[in-house]
């Protein structure tokens, strides 16, 4: 445990793509604001204005965001209230990791039912339902789940290798069969032969697209822990960074800073994953992005998603 009453997790897995996790030695301690309105550090919450320490959601919307981002005890004492973070712990966007590390330090926060976030629990049913299919975790969603980035989705992607429609529409029997069982409900909202998307919704209301679409794959994916496929990351990159390079969005690029914040990653690496992917003309493609970025050409749509534009310059150059 570091002075301050702090301990500092490292990732005991290799390839270590996540980051040290600090968690505080004592809940008592946090005594953070639990009313009024505040605007926290932007190390804490990039997104700027005023949140409301009174509401629940503004609570859950910064929780999710600290909790990843603090390492001093001072960030934690100021900021984080335990008795909120008690009460809203079960519906935090956290990384798996994050809330692991928490939870095993402060066993009493997974409670007796330990409930998880809505997106992760219909990820998990739907990738374990479709993976005897072939279906693999990919994009923004596998970037989470690699706890690379720390942002949370309203999509889940999965990428199936072969062209065969058939495959698809069992996928989404099988998608619409594994929500019928947890209670759910799925629409199969747009529907091509090899692009189905679906809207899964929860008792909550909270709602989940999952999207099954054709994509290219370098290497079988992997089992992820909870549960079904996922792609290998080197293919889970070369897909973000294709994406980027045919259609960008701010976000895109956050998604690239993080990736190339990751110990070994360069954009020389991201390049040969694209070439290993299959996609080697996109490079130039990606490059003419990089040069609308460097410019500032995002920073607006950036910043209007709640992430930081100097960090991405940073990292990307």
């Amino acid at each position: 445990m570091e002075a301050g009453g702090v301990y500092r997790l490292r990732p005991s897995w290799r390839p270590r793509f996540a980051p040290d996790t600090f968690v505080p030695a004592d809940l008592q301690t946090l005594t953070g604001p639990t009313t009024g309105h505040f605007d926290p550090p932007v190390e804490l919450h990039w997104q700027p204005g005023l949140l409301d320490f009174a509401d629940p959601a503004d609570i859950r919307r910064f929780y999710s965001g600290a909790l990843t981002k603090a390492t001093r005890i001072d960030e934690f004492t100021t900021w984080i209230n335990h008795h909120d973070l008690t009460r809203q712990w079960p519906a935090l966007a956290l990384p798996h990791r994050v809330r692991a590390a928490w939870e095993t330090l402060h066993p009493h926060l997974r409670g007796d039912r330990r409930p998880v976030n809505a997106r992760t629990l219909i990820q998990d049913a739907v990738l374990t339902a479709i993976a005897d299919l072939g279906f693999a975790l990919a994009g923004g969603s596998a970037l989470i789940d690699y706890d690379v980035v720390d942002r949370d989705t309203e999509d889940i992607d999965a990428f199936y290798n072969h062209l065969d429609a058939a495959a698809f529409t069992a996928a989404a029997a099988a998608v619409t069969a594994a929500c019928h069982t947890h209670g759910w409900t799925a629409e199969l909202v747009h529907d091509q032969d090899l692009d189905k998307q679906m809207r899964v919704t929860v008792p909550s209301g909270d709602t989940v697209v999952v999207q099954m679409v054709y994509h290219q794959r370098s290497t079988p994916p992997e089992a992820r822990p909870g549960g079904g496929l996922r792609l290998i990351f080197d293919d889970v990159v070369a897909g973000k960074a294709v994406a980027l390079a045919d259609s960008a969005r701010g976000r895109d690029f956050h998604d690239l800073a993080m990736i190339l914040d990751t110990a070994g990653w360069t954009l020389a690496r991201v390049e040969d994953s694209m070439r290993g992917l299959g996609y080697p003309d996109m490079i130039g493609a990606l490059h003419e992005r990089l040069h609308q970025f460097r410019t500032g050409a995002f920073d607006t749509e950036i910043t209007a998603a709640g992430l930081d534009p100097e960090f991405c310059h940073r990292i990307i150059g």
